[in-house]
C-alpha cells in the first residue's frame, strides 16, 4: 500500500537520493529522465471510489503540509534505468501511486496559480502509461491542453470532460477513471482548506528515495509479481501499511533514531525508513520464489513470519507470568488472534484483514520485538543462514519430512523450531554461528521428534526451556557446551525427557573432546526408526567409545526399521516379548502403589511413538537392548532373544502390599511372558488410531485392552482361557457362537462376560456366566424343590435363579472347585 508518508528534514545526494518530482526527471545530471509506468503495473488506485477514506487522508496531509511550507517524505520509488538511443527510462516498478497522484498535484496547482497563461513544469511532459493507449494519451492531452480548474464550484473532471478530445474511450479507462477522482478530491480539499497560495513551489518540499534496482540486488522480475496482482490488496500489505503507520506515529520515538542505509551513497535516514525499505526489498527476496504459481504465495509467507513470531513472544515474554500448565485455560483474545485467527489472513479460504490492533497492543509494551524482527530477518537473508536453513530443515532422518516455517500447515512441531531458530538468531545478536545453528537445529529436531504436543501447553513448555537454554550467555557460539552445563542446574529435572537425553549428549561430546560422539550420534539418530532418540541404547549401559556405541547401534539398528520392529524380530513376537519379560517387578513394569498400570504394547511404528516410548522408559528393557547390543553379530543377538524365550520367569510381587493385587499381577504377567496368542490379538486388533495396552481396568481387572472399545479386551488376571475349555468338556456350550471362534484365534474369550449352558431333566437349564476376570456365578431357569433346599436361591430381573457365586483364579487351583459345584447342582435333579 503506497501511503508511506512522514515530516522530515533531509538532503538529497547521487546514489539512493532523496528528490522531488521535478528532480528525479529533470534535475538528473545531464540527462532527462523519461517516468515510466510499464504495462505489467496495475490500474492507478488511489483514485478507485472505494479508496475515499485513504485518498482523502492522504491528500489532506499533503496539503496541510503545502500550506504549512513543510518538508514531507513518501518513503522510496523502486524502479529500472535504462539507456537506449531515445534516452533513459525510469521503470517505475514500485511508487506508481505515489507519483501518479504528485503528477496530479503539480498539474492542477500549475493550472490554480497560473492564471490565464498557466506554465506546466517541464517534468510532468516526460511522465507516461503505458499500461493502455488510452492511459498514455489521456496523460499527453492532459498536459497539452489549457484547462481552466480555477471555479471554486466546478470540479476538474467537468472542464476535462468536456473538452473535444475526451472521447467515451477514456470512460472505460480505469486509469482515467481514478485520475479524475483524485483532481476532484484534490480540488475539493484545497478548496476545504481556504485555498492558501504558494502551493506549486511548495511540492518541490515533497521528496522521496530513488533507488535502482540494481543498487540493492533485486531483480524486476519480483516486482513483476508484485504488480500483476490485480486490483485487491492482500492482508499482508494493508498489515505492513499499518507497522509502517505505527512506527511513524510522532509518539512512537523509538523508531525515529537516525540509522545507515544498507545502499551506497544514501543519507542515515530514521530508523522506521530503513525497516520500511527492507520490507520492499531485502526481505521480500527471502520469500519470493521464482517458482510460485500464486501472485500472493510470497504475500502469505511473508505474513505468516510476522503473526508465527508475535505468537512466539506472546508465550515467551508477555505471558510469562502464566506456566506452561496454565496457559490453554487461561490464553485470552490476544492469543487467539496470533495463534487462531491469523492464519486465516494468509490461508486459502479467508484472505480478510483482521487489523492491527492486537499487534499495537503487544508493541506499546514491547516496542523493541520491531529491531528483534530486523535482527531475525537480516540474518534468515544471509545465504549462508538461507542455504542451512533450506538443508537443515529437513528432517535428518527423511527429508521429505520438512519443518513449516513459512509455509500454511504448521503444526506444534513446527512451532518448536520456529521458535528456536528466531531465538536463536535473537541471542547472537547480528552474529550467527552456522555450526552452532547446525547443532542446535540437531538438537531441536530430536526433541520436537521425541515428545508428544497434544496442546499448547506442551509446546509453550519446550520453547520455555529452550529458549532458557540459548539464551544463556555464550549458547549460541557454543550450544554443546551451554547444554552440558545444564545436568547440573536445578531446570534439568524440569525438563522433557527428549530434552534431558540432548543435554546428556551434549555433555558426552564435550567432555570427551578427542572422541567423535558427535558423528557417531548424527549417524544413528538418522535411523527411521530411532529418529533422533537414541538414549535408550546409550546411557544405561554405556559405551566406553564411539565406536563401541555404532557397533551396538548397526546391531539394534537391523531390528527395528520405518514400520517398528523388523519382520526377523516380529515373528512369533520374540522380541516384543522378549523385553517384556524383562518388567517382572511392580517396579521394573511402572506399577503404581493403587495397582494402576498402562503399557502401549505393539510391534510397529504410529505417530504417538507407542513403541519407542516403551523403549526409552522402561530400564529394564534398555539394559537387555544394550547387552545384546554389544554381542558380535545380529545372529548372536537373535539367538540371545531365543535364550530369553526358553528360560522360566516369574512376577517377583514381593513389594506389593495389596493382597487383592497380589495373584491378580503374577497371572497377568504369566500370560504376558508366555501367550504367544495374546501377542496376536494384539497385533490384529490394532490399528492407525488404537494401539492396545495392558492396564489395570476400572481399578479391579487386569486386561489387553483395545482403548475405548467396549467389547474387544481379554482379562488376563485369571485363567477362565483355560478353566472354560475344560467346562466344555463335560457338556456345556458356549451361549455366543463368536466366542468359539474367537477361542480359536486367541486362546481366550472377548469382553466381560462369557456365559455356558447345558440342558438337564425337565427343561431346566444350567447357565455358568464367567465375568470379568476372577468370577463365576451359577444360573438356573426352574428351581426344583429339591434345589432349593440346598442353595440359597436369588432370582434376578431377567427370571434367572441365581444359586452361588464363587471367585477363581488359576486352572490348577480352582477348576475342581467349579466343577464339584456343577455336580452338586446336577446330582439335585
Amino acid at each position: 500500500m503506497e501511503e508511506n508518508y512522514a515530516i522530515i528534514s533531509q538532503q538529497p545526494t547521487s546514489a539512493g537520493r532523496l528528490c522531488n518530482f521535478e528532480d528525479l526527471i529533470i534535475n538528473n545530471g545531464d540527462q532527462i529522465i523519461n517516468i515510466v509506468v510499464p504495462k505489467i503495473q496495475r490500474a492507478y488506485a488511489q483514485g478507485r471510489i472505494r479508496e475515499k477514506n485513504i485518498r482523502e487522508h492522504f491528500i489532506s496531509q499533503i496539503l496541510e503540509s503545502l500550506s504549512k511550507g513543510e518538508d514531507m517524505e513518501l518513503n522510496f520509488v523502486y524502479g529500472s534505468k535504462s539507456t537506449s538511443e531515445y534516452g533513459t527510462t525510469f521503470e517505475l516498478l514500485d511508487g506508481q501511486q505515489r507519483l501518479t497522484t504528485l503528477f496530479l498535484l503539480y498539474w492542477y496547482f500549475a493550472r490554480v496559480e497560473g492564471g490565464d497563461k498557466p506554465i506546466i513544469p517541464e517534468a510532468l511532459k516526460y511522465f507516461s502509461y503505458e499500461t493502455r493507449t488510452t492511459s498514455t494519451d489521456f496523460i499527453k492531452k492532459l498536459v497539452e491542453s489549457n484547462i481552466d480548474v480555477s471555479n471554486m464550484d466546478k470540479v476538474p473532471s467537468e472542464s476535462i470532460c468536456g473538452r473535444q478530445w475526451y472521447t467515451i474511450a477514456f470512460d472505460k479507462d480505469s486509469t482515467v477513471e481514478g485520475m479524475l477522482t483524485m483532481l476532484d478530491t484534490i480540488h475539493q480539499l484545497y478548496n476545504k482548506l481556504g485555498r492558501p497560495s504558494g502551493m506549486l513551489t511548495n511540492l518541490s518540499k515533497i521528496r522521496f528515495y530513488e533507488l535502482n534496482l540494481i543498487d540493492f540486488g533485486l531483480t524486476e522480475e519480483i516486482y513483476i509479481k508484485m504488480n500483476a496482482r490485480g486490483l485487491q490488496l492482500s492482508p499482508f500489505e494493508n498489515y505492513k501499511a499499518d507497522l509502517v503507520k505505527y512506527m511513524k506515529d510522532e509518539n512512537n520515538l523509538n523508531y525515529k533514531e537516525e540509522v545507515k542505509m544498507n545502499i551506497i551513497g544514501c543519507p542515515e535516514v530514521q530508523y522506521y525508513l530503513r525497516f520500511s525499505q527492507k520490507l520492499d526489498s531485502k526481505w521480500l527476496n527471502l520469500f519470493w520464489l521464482k517458482n510460485d504459481e500464486d501472485n500472493n504465495v510470497y504475500c502469505d509467507k511473508f505474513f505468516r513470519f510476522f503473526y508465527r513470531y508475535f505468537s512466539t513472544k506472546y508465550y515467551l515474554e508477555v505471558k510469562k507470568d502464566i506456566t506452561a500448565q496454565e496457559f490453554r485455560p487461561k490464553r485470552d483474545d490476544i492469543w487467539d488472534f496470533f495463534w487462531t485467527d491469523s492464519p486465516k489472513q494468509s490461508s486459502n479460504i479467508d484472505k480478510t484483514y483482521l487489523g492491527f490492533t492486537n499487534y499495537k497492543t503487544v508493541l506499546d509494551d514491547h516496542s523493541d520485538y520491531i529491531r528483534s524482527i530486523e535482527i531475525v530477518l537480516d540474518a534468515l537473508c544471509q545465504d549462508d543462514v538461507k542455504n542451512l536453513l533450506s538443508s537443515d530443515l529437513c528432517a535428518p532422518w527423511n527429508i521429505s519430512i520438512k519443518c513449516n516455517f513459512f509455509e500454511e500447515e504448521y503444526k506444534l512441531q513446527d512451532a518448536v523450531m520456529f521458535a528456536a531458530i528466531t531465538e536463536f538468531i535473537e541471542a547472537s545478536v547480528n552474529n550467527v554461528d552456522i555450526t552452532n545453528l547446525k547443532r542446535w537445529i540437531r538438537v531441536v529436531w530430536n526433541c520436537t521428534e521425541n515428545q508428544l504436543f497434544q496442546n499448547i501447553n506442551e509446546l509453550v513448555s519446550t520453547v520455555r526451556n529452550l529458549s532458557e537454554i540459548i539464551r544463556t550467555y555464550g549458547a549460541t557460539h557454543d550450544v554443546y557446551g551451554t547444554m552440558s552445563k545444564f545436568i547440573e542446574r536445578t531446570e534439568y529435572k524440569n525438563y522433557s525427557r527428549a530434552i534431558r537425553e540432548e543435554i546428556k549428549k551434549a555433555q558426552m561430546i564435550t567432555n570427551n573432546p578427542n572422541k567423535d560422539w558427535e558423528s557417531a550420534f548424527i549417524k544413528a539418530e538418522k535411523h527411521p526408526f530411532f529418529k533422533g532418540a537414541i538414549g535408550f541404547f546409550l546411557f544405561t549401559i554405556s559405551p566406553k567409545t564411539p565406536e563401541a556405541f555404532l557397533h551396538r547401534y548397526e546391531i539394534l539398528g537391523q531390528m527395528f526399521d520405518v514400520k517398528g520392529i523388523t519382520q526377523r524380530f516380529r515373528d512369533n513376537h520374540i522380541l516384543i516379548m522378549s523385553m517384556i519379560r524383562q518388567l517382572n517387578s511392580p517396579e521394573k513394569m511402572g506399577i503404581s502403589k493403587d495397582g494402576t498400570i498402562n503399557i502401549s504394547i505393539t510391534e510397529r511404528y504410529d505417530t504417538l511413538n507407542h513403541l519407542k516410548s516403551v523403549l526409552i522408559e522402561k530400564e529394564a528393557i534398555q539394559k537387555m537392548l544394550c547387552t545384546i547390543g554389544d554381542l558380535p553379530s545380529v545372529d548372536d543377538a537373535f539367538a540371545a532373544l531365543q535364550c530369553i524365550m526358553k528360560s522360566d520367569v516369574s512376577f517377583d510381587e514381593s513389594s506389593v502390599a495389596n493382597n487383592y493385587l497380589k495373584g491378580k499381577l503374577s497371572r497377568a504377567f504369566k500370560r504376558l511372558a508366555y501367550d504367544k496368542k495374546l501377542y496376536d490379538f494384539i497385533e490384529n486388533e490394532e490399528d492407525a488410531t488404537h494401539i492396545l495396552e495392558f492396564t489395570f481396568l476400572d481399578k479391579l481387572h487386569y486386561a489387553v485392552n483395545k482403548r475405548r472399545s467396549w467389547y474387544r479386551k481379554l482379562f488376563i488376571e485369571s485363567e477362565r482361557n483355560l478353566i472354560i475349555p475344560m467346562i466344555l468338556k463335560l457338556g456345556y456350550s458356549l451361549e455366543d457362537v463368536n466366542e468359539k471362534e474367537v477361542f480359536e484365534k486367541y486362546g481366550d474369550y472377548f469382553g466381560y462376560d462369557v456365559w455356558l449352558s447345558k440342558a438337564l431333566e425337565n427343561g431346566c437349564i444350567l447357565q455358568l456366566k464367567f465375568y470379568r476376570g476372577d468370577g463365576v456365578e451359577f444360573y438356573i431357569n426352574k428351581p426344583t424343590e429339591d434345589i432349593l433346599n440346598l442353595f440359597s436361591v436369588k432370582e434376578d430381573d431377567n427370571g434367572r435363579f441365581m444359586l452361588l457365586k464363587m471367585t477363581y483364579q488359576t486352572q490348577e487351583d480352582d477348576y475342581q472347585l467349579i466343577t464339584n459345584a456343577i455336580n452338586k447342582i446336577e446330582n439335585a435333579f
